[in-house]
């Protein structure tokens, strides 16, 4: 409508030039172009100064969110037919080629790939389903299953099909990498991930606010930043240079870091003008805690997929198989921050002491439906599990998993959308009640329960109950910088969401949660 408008007033400018002005041809051509390119942009980049409300009503609108210049590329792209187009197309074998190459050509060196493409080209359906033989560093067969689904269900628009490629040719890479690291550096799996801390709950109930109030305390706690999730691992070349005597520079490592940190920024900057919109429901910044899901779909075993793109065939599938199987993700995702640790100790010169005194904290509602294999992979760990009144905060997560997708897609359903949330959340809180129940040694030695409320009305004795939990000392660190993770929310919109923009029947779900409210004595 703004744009229509735009063109008429332009219109009516022209033939005023035209029959009372008479600025020249030149000019005026100038004049347009300009008024052109500057409503284009400040239509594209007015989320830097406008706070917007976002509605669950909008959810099957989800182009109204997007900059003009976004919209301008589907439109083009979609009359183009960009499926054929090679640097959008979903292919599995064109991404992982991609991603060869990036390791040749960026990093200098010749992957080990074990004939990955012959692998990938003869996978069969009874190899999807039966993934008894596969380990952690064989990907092959989840990321066909993954990829088959996002071509045929997710209905990625031309800009969703880019970022989609984008995004997998950096995992695929950055797995090419870490295999690289591990064989030139072997000290790297000789790190002890000792006593991780793992928060998890249901979506939307407190788990970020407690991750980034740990971020705080730096002394004994090493949290996921966000700008670690697309280069966990170092950018620069003589990193994976064969013939490295295994010794690493420290100062040329925190300098490849700040550069991973710099690239995090733009890509969060870059998000802001892409879904301005998304910061209402869920605060992003380069130097922030994320969760560590997104290194899960390193191994395409995650509910990252689910949550994005429309997916249900792979959705299924993962519920399908053998739980067993979701033990190479942790293992992997071990293996990750193994990565992070040995990067960490050597920027920040810790000692032996100082590296066993920091905990590898981590944070994601995905935990909660594998708590066994959590344990089975990190028989130490300690679960900081929380709880909140789930009614709202199940339909505030559909809401935020509709936006989501409306990134990358035209074609929501929310409906759709809220039928498969409310039987996933019934499956999770299942097998999260059942293993607590079947476990009670482990449920009262290595869990701690944090209610939304107390932690939001008592912060500081509650955070000072949970450090007690996993033997920390209380230093200080939350107090000083509290006040400005609360201000952080204060930045962006609200985020309404109501149950009837997803047809769905408080009496319905109220009988899904009811086992789980009453389990844990939930109250609004």
């Amino acid at each position: 409508k703004k744009f229509v408008i735009f063109m008429i007033l332009l219109i009516i400018f022209n033939y005023i030039n035209i029959k009372y002005i008479g600025i020249g041809l030149i000019m005026t051509k100038v004049i347009n172009i300009i008024s052109l390119i500057g409503f284009i942009v400040i239509n594209s980049y007015i989320s830097y100064f406008v706070l917007f409300d976002v509605s669950s009503d909008t959810c099957n609108k989800p182009w109204i969110w997007r900059p003009l210049i976004i919209r301008f590329y589907n439109y083009i792209f979609s009359f183009i037919g960009y499926q054929k187009i090679s640097f959008m197309c979903i292919d599995e074998r064109n991404l992982l080629e991609t991603a060869i190459n990036n390791a040749t050509d960026l990093y200098g060196y010749q992957p080990n790939v074990d004939n990955l493409l012959d692998r990938l080209d003869n996978v069969t359906e009874e190899d999807i389903d039966n993934l008894d033989d596969v380990t952690c560093d064989d990907f092959i067969v989840p990321y066909k299953k993954y990829m088959i689904s996002i071509r045929n269900e997710a209905r990625l628009n031309p800009f969703g099909s880019l970022m989609k490629r984008v995004q997998l040719v950096e995992i695929l890479t950055n797995r090419l990498k870490l295999d690289q690291l591990f064989k030139l550096y072997p000290e790297i799996d000789q790190e002890e991930i000792v006593a991780p801390v793992f928060i998890t709950g249901l979506q939307r109930t407190g788990t970020s606010f407690l991750q980034r109030m740990f971020s705080l305390d730096q002394q004994q706690f090493r949290t996921i930043k966000s700008y670690e999730f697309s280069n966990p691992i170092p950018i620069e070349k003589e990193f994976y240079n064969n013939d490295v005597n295994g010794d690493v520079d420290s100062k040329k490592l925190y300098n490849d870091d700040e550069k991973r940190k710099s690239i995090g920024k733009s890509n969060v900057n870059f998000f802001k003008f892409l879904a301005f919109h998304f910061f209402a429901i869920h605060w992003i910044d380069h130097l922030y805690p994320e969760e560590d899901v997104l290194f899960l779909d390193y191994h395409f075993m995650s509910q990252v997929g689910e949550s994005m793109y429309n997916v249900p065939e792979y959705s299924h599938w993962l519920e399908d198989i053998n739980v067993e199987n979701h033990e190479h993700c942790y293992e992997y995702l071990k293996k990750i921050l193994k990565v992070i640790q040995w990067q960490s100790s050597i920027i920040n010169g810790y000692n032996q002491e100082e590296k066993e005194n920091i905990s590898m904290l981590l944070k994601s509602p995905h935990h909660l439906e594998f708590l066994d294999i959590i344990f089975k992979v990190f028989p130490d760990a300690k679960v900081i599990h929380t709880h909140r009144y789930p009614l709202e905060s199940v339909v505030s997560f559909i809401s935020m998993v509709c936006h989501t997708r409306g990134i990358f897609s035209d074609s929501i359903d929310p409906e759709e959308v809220g039928k498969h949330w409310m039987k996933k959340t019934q499956l999770v809180l299942d097998r999260a009640m059942n293993f607590r129940k079947e476990n009670m040694k482990i449920s009262s030695n290595q869990f701690i329960d944090v209610y939304y409320n107390d932690l939001v009305n008592n912060t500081i004795p509650e955070m000072k109950r949970i450090y007690d939990f996993i033997d920390k000392d209380w230093n200080g660190s939350i107090d000083d910088g509290l006040d400005s993770l609360k201000r952080v929310k204060k930045l962006t919109g609200k985020h309404i969401y109501k149950m009837e923009d997803f047809n769905i029947e408080k009496e319905e779900l109220q009988n899904i949660l009811q086992p789980y409210i009453d389990y844990y004595n939930l109250s609004k």
